[in-house]
């Protein structure tokens, strides 16, 4: 299954791999819903019916490498979306004039977000930050990859090399990818 995000947002993740989602693939995946658990996609990029109905077939429907708007972000919770992805990461900022998706998600109670709280993907201050307008909805996750805690200085991440740097994994334009 090829990921849904914004290309221009696709952190690691390969090009040609990127896609929009379309019926059949909504249909598949929602057939499936015994098995799987959760999507990630970007709500601009994609039918505001398959974000419903991957919701309605009780798929955990997450918005992440994003370049969705606030309002964009706020019509995909509207829809269904419950989670945000690596909240900071492959999104949209909070700046003076446009919340963008980090102040969508800061402004919607009921919507969980995980932030990647390695000190590397989100500064300290932001997961702090996060805490106190979350509380219980944030959740702290890692970005671990499957060569974690192996002695490795590159690996193949679907078709991409990723080289580990200090503790980091990075593309070979210094994209930061994931953690060991």
């Amino acid at each position: 299954m090829r990921p849904i995000l914004e290309l221009s947002s696709q952190g690691i993740h390969t090009e040609s791999y990127i896609r929009q989602s379309d019926d059949e693939m909504v249909d598949f995946i929602c057939d499936n819903a015994d098995v799987v658990a959760k999507v990630t996609l970007a709500p601009e990029q994609n039918n505001p019916e398959h974000v419903k109905k991957l919701a309605e077939a009780g798929i955990v429907v997450s918005i992440g490498h994003t370049n969705a708007t606030y309002q964009e972000a706020r019509e995909g919770f509207a829809n269904g979306i419950t989670f945000a992805t690596h909240l900071f990461n492959a999104m949209t900022p909070m700046t003076g004039r446009e919340p963008g998706v980090v102040g969508a998600i800061y402004d919607t109670p009921e919507v969980y977000a995980g932030i990647i709280a390695d000190g590397f993907h989100v500064d300290y201050a932001n997961i702090r930050i996060a805490q106190r307008v979350k509380g219980e909805k944030l959740v702290l996750v890692t970005d671990a990859t499957a060569p974690a805690g192996a002695e490795m200085t590159e690996f193949n991440f679907v078709g991409k090399t990723v080289y580990v740097k200090d503790g980091k994994c990075v593309g070979a334009d210094g994209t930061l990818g994931a953690q060991l």
